[in-house]
């Protein structure tokens, strides 16, 4: 190999690593496990959800499991805001909501993680299956992390064994959830919790796809990702398939009626609608339509 065939493979390296740091930088539970900040997810999974929170300081993964089964209602992001809610009866950070959506896979609740932990060193193949699962679920949209976080998530596990594992049972004594409200999407449109969103800031404007992401979730709309790309003039809403109705009922939310809506064939989507705000968009219609 040539002596500038070698720096540039040097270069790209260094770019390469430069580029992971910057995203893991960016993106929000990667930053939480470099600064050694707790944060939670919750594992949706029929009637037995559970709720985990993960310490990277300590390395100790905590599952608050409830005492009976409960039934939450709403989108993926409520079901997850009302988990959080029952363990942590001051609330929730809405802000900060991670889910995963585990409903599609046969896992005997907190139990599975317990298991997993404790056999993949023996079973090597168990890890793989378990990532390939996490990958599957991001594929459908089945839950918000970004992959960057999936991936530092897989490597902080291969840290992990039974003993950085507790479980604790949380005493459900009100069955009755309060749910963050869907909202209506109109007349013969889809209904809202069904409907998967990404949403990219182009305005220039700060915390603009956060504003928009509340008021859609706040409807029952499901974001499941914001973030921010090159300033634009026109703000646009894209249909990523041929049916538009879905991309009409979050266009009808976001009071913008005559926006024109783009069609982009996608074979192989996560979202339904991508929305980017331009410019031009009215800050003023998502502050005060009820």
């Amino acid at each position: 190999m040539s002596e500038n065939r070698i720096r540039l493979f040097f270069s790209f390296l260094l770019a390469l690593a430069a580029g992971l740091l910057f995203f893991s930088w960016r993106s929000p539970l990667s930053k939480d496990i470099s600064y050694g900040k707790p944060f939670e997810i919750a594992i949706l999974q029929g009637d037995s959800p559970f709720l985990v929170r993960y310490d990277s300081s300590s390395r100790i993964f905590k599952a608050f499991k409830p005492n009976k089964r409960i039934k939450l209602k709403g989108t993926n992001f409520q079901k997850a805001y009302n988990l959080l809610s029952v363990v942590y009866k001051n609330g929730a950070d809405r802000e900060k909501i991670y889910f995963v959506d585990a409903s599609s896979f046969s896992l005997n609740g907190a139990d599975y993680l317990v298991s997993f932990l404790n056999g993949w060193r023996k079973n090597p193949a168990a890890l793989s299956g378990f990532v390939k699962k996490l990958f599957l679920l991001k594929n459908e949209g089945l839950t918000n992390l970004p992959a960057l976080d999936l991936i530092n998530l897989s490597i902080e596990i291969l840290h992990l064994n039974t003993s950085n594992f507790i479980i604790e049972e949380v005493d459900i004594k009100n069955p009755e959830l309060e749910a963050v409200e869907d909202g209506e999407t109109g007349e013969g449109l889809e209904p809202a919790k069904t409907i998967k969103v990404e949403i990219f800031n182009a305005s220039a404007r700060k915390n603009m796809a956060l504003k928009v992401t509340e008021r859609l979730r706040a409807r029952g709309i499901n974001v499941l990702n914001s973030s921010t790309r090159k300033t634009q003039k026109k703000t646009e809403i894209i249909s990523n398939g041929e049916n538009v109705e879905k991309a009409k009922a979050v266009r009808d939310i976001m009071d913008l009626k005559n926006l024109e809506i783009y069609v982009k064939k996608s074979r192989y989507r996560v979202f339904d609608v991508t929305i980017v705000i331009g410019e031009d968009f009215d800050e003023k219609k998502i502050g005060n339509r009820e």
